[in-house]
Order: C-alpha cells, then structure tokens, then sequence
C-alpha cells in the first residue's frame, strides 16, 4: 500500500488527475489530506501512519507540500526551507527509507503552491488572458492566485486539460510512477 501525503482537497482532486492522466488507479486510502502545511510537522499526525509501516501495510509515502514563500513563513516557506524542514521530520520520524518529497512551486521562482506550477505551465497567451481579466475585475484579491487562478483556468479553458507534458510536470510525474512502480 502507498500513500499520498498532500495538503487539502484541491491538490488530491489535481493530482488523481494526473494519475489517471498517466494511467494509474489509485486505491481507496492512497490519500492523506493533511488540512495544511504546519500539519506536515506535528509528529502527532504521523500515529496511524507508523502503525502501518511498522505492521508492513504501508510499502511507500509521497509527501506533497507547496513552497509558498520565506517571506510569509521562515522556517518553512520557500522550497529550501520546507524540504529542508520535511526531510528532517521524516528522518525524526524514522521513515526515511520509504518516503519521497516534492515541493510544489513555480519551477522559476522556487516559490508558491500548486496553482502557482499549474500557472508556469500555461502559455504566454493564457497567462496574458488571465492577468489581464484579473486586472480588469472587482476580485477583491487579485493578489491571491491560491483562491482563483486554477478556477479561472477552468473558466476560460475549460475543454483544454492541463498541459501534463509541461516540463514543470516531470518531477511530480516521475515521483508519482516512482511510487506506484511504473
């Protein structure tokens, strides 16, 4: 059994997208929805988990963080931080060996979350489109593309599914089959 650790619903529902892009089922219980990132470092929510590693259940563990940035939190924003800070809580937590990492971010900047990497991989024309609107709208946070970029993506394109063979993709792809054994 494997397990997909991930912040909150909208990162699950996108990457079983991108699994069933890449032709892997996913099983009921692949998914922890750990509600956000400082959950990532309570040793109290990892429990149950050591319970089935240490029982054999569990073969495998993907953890799933965004960046987001040093400037809103210095111990673990930005992608340098969080994975530093995530691998030593997996080494603390005696996991190491069956735990992978990714950080989510724009690939340029090393920073944001998920709608920051699904942002990178859109056309210069899509992203034109949509700052444009965002400009031109009563969006009272325009600033803030966690809450609306990936909605306004689905609006305005919404025959066109993400671009999965976007370089900025490779790593999540390449560690999602490292996982399932593709």
């Amino acid at each position: 059994m494997v397990r997909i650790l991930c912040e909150g619903k909208t990162d699950k529902k996108f990457i079983l997208g991108l699994l069933s892009h890449l032709g892997i089922e996913d099983k009921p219980g692949d998914f922890e929805i750990m509600g956000c990132k400082n959950n990532f470092f309570d040793i109290q929510k990892y429990k149950i988990i050591i319970q089935l590693v240490n029982s054999d259940q569990l073969k495998k563990l993907l953890f799933v963080l965004d960046a987001d940035y040093e400037s809103k939190d210095s111990r673990y924003g930005g992608y340098d931080n969080c994975y530093t800070e995530i691998n030593k809580l997996i080494t603390v937590l005696g996991l190491a060996d069956i735990s992978d990492v990714i950080i989510i971010r724009d690939y340029k900047t090393n920073t944001g979350y998920l709608e920051s990497l699904i942002f990178s991989t859109l056309s210069e024309q899509q992203k034109e489109c949509i700052k444009n609107f965002l400009d031109c709208s009563n969006f009272i946070s325009k600033d803030n593309h966690k809450s609306i970029i990936n909605q306004i993506y689905k609006m305005g394109y919404p025959n066109d599914p993400y671009n999965y063979e976007h370089p900025n993709f490779k790593e999540l792809k390449d560690k999602l089959k490292k996982l399932y054994n593709l």
